[in-house]
């Protein structure tokens, strides 16, 4: 069973004390596969239980999985986003990304980019 990087408790502390929703846990553990997925080319070394040993990574992982989940609070979605913007019209100009949605043109969700700036900054994010 893969790993959650964050629990209740490190939601409410991340979110500054608001009442989580009913379902926390499981978006934690949503946004936790996400994070994994967008971390997986990164190297930290791991305790026995697959917890990062260095406490700046741990930390890292912690709160961009906080803040993932939270977007997807927010926003009302599962917490991906797709940077689409549905359908633009311009004077005479009409541009579309083919839908709104939680998933890029790869089928992939992406990233918040409160969790991007996280893993970024601590140098976990894979090139995508």
């Amino acid at each position: 069973m893969p790993i959650s990087y964050a629990g209740p408790g490190d939601y409410i502390a991340y979110v500054g004390g608001e009442t989580p929703p009913t379902d926390v846990s499981r978006r934690l553990a949503r946004a936790s596969d996400l994070v994994r997925y967008y971390t997986q080319l990164a190297n930290w070394e791991t305790d026995t239980n697959g917890y990062a040993v260095d406490t700046a990574v741990r930390e890292a992982l912690r709160d961009a999985t906080c803040a993932q989940a939270h977007y997807g609070v927010v926003t009302g979605t599962q917490g991906g986003t797709s940077g689409s913007w549905g359908s633009v019209k311009i004077g005479s100009v009409s541009l579309s990304d083919g839908g709104a949605g939680t998933t890029t043109s790869a089928g992939r969700e992406r990233l918040c980019d409160e969790a991007h700036m996280i893993l970024r900054n601590a140098n976990l994010l894979n090139a995508y």
